[in-house]
């Protein structure tokens, strides 16, 4: 799974975002941090408040690196579109894999 999400990652983010290395980085580590929210929330059976918590202050940590690291991280990238296309990636990273878990569970459940 990991290794499908970063490859999948990783071409559309030179496919839809012809840019520099430092825009790839943040292309990447922004979907990245979106898939495995997603996948965190999508794995679990039971949610408490620690979780949510967590997932929470995986944001906050998120944005904190946005505004601490700014010479690793192009905010100037940061627009609509910006937002769209990694709303892209995401979803081609982590809804497959997912369409396949549901796949699975529905026609050969345990």
């Amino acid at each position: 799974m990991s290794i499908y999400q970063g490859a999948i990652i990783m071409l559309l983010s030179f496919w839809l975002f012809e840019a520099s290395f430092t825009s790839i980085v943040t292309i990447t580590f922004t979907a990245l941090i979106f898939s495995e929210i997603l996948n965190v929330f999508t794995t679990l059976n039971h949610w408490s408040k620690i979780i949510f918590l967590c997932q929470f202050l995986t944001i906050i940590v998120y944005l904190a690196s946005i505004i601490f690291l700014r010479e690793i991280i192009d905010v100037s990238l940061i627009d609509f579109d910006f937002i769209k296309n990694v709303a892209i990636i995401t979803l081609f990273s982590w809804g497959p894999m997912q369409i396949g878990k549901w796949l699975r569970m529905r026609y050969s459940p345990t």
